[in-house]
């Protein structure tokens, strides 16, 4: 098993791109940039997996003790949540503190491109149907995903960025700030960033990312209120007063949401009127949201210990200590629940039990979810590095 001083390395890669000033436009592109992206195999597309911000993998990750099959060094640090196409046979998409977005081939650790920007990369990027999803400071930016060049570029107004949310053809833009105003909900095409419509949201603008069902979207905002939207005509169906402001994006499942507040405490919330099912507090409250699956809630605190609760009741399944802050969601599969702490640690988790599998050291604080596809997991670490795990053979 991994130590946070052992070497990480099998095979490290360290790309350098011209000087360390930063363009608001295409940097340089790597020599494999004019690939396709492949169409076949399985996808973490998004932050947290899917629209729904589950954090439930439909495939598989490492399940006992891990290596790193490459260390993608980027020399800031990687403070977004990675995303994959392809599988084990794609391409890693993430971005970095020194306001670089980059793509790199899943198999071999090697650039495929990289695109420069004037911005900390914060926001948790989303590709869709062959194309990179970034919400930046006052912008989205839509790049072609196989070569990082730019396909549109929507102003928006001020305000820290959320990860973006994509589903089917439709960009779903809210604001960490409150500096959107009236509207700050905003949905675009996702084709060529035309705003579609807005929101009428009573002036609140200081938005967590949205969980988008099928028809509903369900947004938090940090005056204490969890709401759904029709997608269709913007009207509000519902809203729970929470009191306190919400931490992360809502969690959609079947018939829930999911929502946690600045006072630690995790509400099930009905999906379809908005009554609170069920209330439970976390000993201290985490910087990142939990993941769900139908039948149970994974929740961080800053103690640093991972909880499983039931879905139906919220009563303690098992705890799981990993001794450091928890910043970040967990990611879960059928077998394993994937948790990071300020020490720089990732630890598999049995998702039964709650005993541990495996753990593995960065040499940085990691505040992003993990990425897991197709047997391997995919994490940045405030160390400056990407790191591609999978299962120690």
């Amino acid at each position: 098993m991994e130590d946070a001083g052992s070497s990480h390395t099998r095979r490290t890669v360290l790309q350098f791109c011209g000087t360390a000033g930063l363009l608001g436009t295409a940097g340089c592109t790597g020599v494999l940039g004019g690939e396709s992206l492949p169409d076949d195999g399985p996808d973490w597309p998004q932050y947290k997996g899917n629209a729904q911000q589950t954090g439930y993998a439909g495939t598989t990750g490492p399940v006992s003790d891990v290596t790193p099959e490459w260390e993608f060094e980027t020399g800031g640090a990687v403070q977004t949540s990675p995303v994959v196409v392809g599988g084990a046979d794609g391409v890693v998409f993430f971005g970095n503190d020194d306001g670089v977005i980059y793509a790199v081939d899943v198999d071999t650790g090697e650039e495929r491109w990289r695109y420069e920007t004037d911005n900390e990369i914060r926001s948790s990027p989303a590709v869709v149907d062959g194309t990179l999803y970034v919400g930046l400071h006052e912008h989205v930016l839509a790049l072609e995903a196989a070569t990082g060049s730019e396909e549109w570029r929507v102003e928006v107004s001020p305000g820290g960025s959320n990860p973006a949310v994509v589903r089917d053809d439709t960009v779903f833009v809210t604001r960490r700030e409150p500096f959107f105003g009236i509207g700050g909900i905003k949905l675009l095409d996702a084709s060529s960033g035309t705003v579609r419509s807005r929101y009428e949201t009573d002036g609140s603008g200081d938005f967590t990312a949205s969980a988008v069902g099928d028809e509903t979207l369900y947004v938090g905002n940090q005056r204490g209120t969890v709401s759904a939207y029709d997608i269709d005509d913007g009207e509000k169906q519902w809203a729970a007063e929470i009191e306190m402001g919400i931490v992360g994006s809502p969690i959609l499942t079947d018939e829930t949401v999911y929502a946690l507040d600045f006072d630690a405490y995790l509400r099930a919330i009905d999906s379809v009127d908005g009554t609170v099912r069920w209330t439970e507090r976390l000993p201290r409250l985490s910087d990142g949201p939990p993941a769900a699956t139908d039948d149970a809630v994974y929740a961080g605190d800053a103690d640093g210990t991972i909880h499983c609760l039931a879905a139906d009741d919220g009563s303690q399944r098992w705890q799981f200590d990993t001794g450091e802050r928890i910043s970040s969601a967990p990611v879960v599969t059928d077998t394993v629940v994937y948790a990071c702490n300020g020490d720089g640690e990732i630890y598999g988790i049995d998702r039964t039990d709650g005993d541990e599998l495996w753990q593995f050291g960065t040499d940085g604080q990691i505040r992003t979810s993990p990425a897991v596809v197709d047997g391997m997991a995919f994490v940045g670490s405030n160390d400056g590095s990407l790191y591609a795990l999978d299962t120690d053979d």
